[in-house]
Order: C-alpha cells, then structure tokens, then sequence
C-alpha cells in the first residue's frame, strides 16, 4: 500500500537527502512511498543508513521534484 506525503510535510520522505525509493504524484505535490520503506540520508556528506520515510530531522531540505 502506498503512503503519500505532502511536499510541505517535514519527512525524510520528501527530503532531498534522503535516498529511498519514491515516486511523484500526477501534481507533483506528494511522495508517493510504499508503506515500510526506508532509505539513507545523504545530509552533509555523512551517510546515515535506515531512515525511515516518516522520520524527521533538523537539516531536511525539500525534495526539488516537488512544487
């Protein structure tokens, strides 16, 4: 089942450092991810492993495939 995050949420999801697998909605508004997904964190050159797309962070940076 898919999840979708709304592109002025603050989740790793929709964060440009995170590395997840993740897809755009027709708007280009939402994440789209599969429920359970996780992914690294690429934040400031450190490689953070096992993100969780709905984990939040003080460095998150809007995914630039969103409007």
């Amino acid at each position: 089942m898919k999840s979708r995050i709304s592109s002025s949420s603050k989740q790793c999801g929709n964060c440009d450092c995170w590395t997840g697998l993740r897809n755009l909605d027709s708007t280009r508004h939402y994440a789209e991810i599969e429920s359970n997904t996780y992914g690294d964190c690429l934040e400031g050159g450190r490689k953070v492993t096992h993100k969780f797309y709905t984990a939040t962070c003080s460095k998150w940076k809007k995914w630039g495939v969103l409007k």
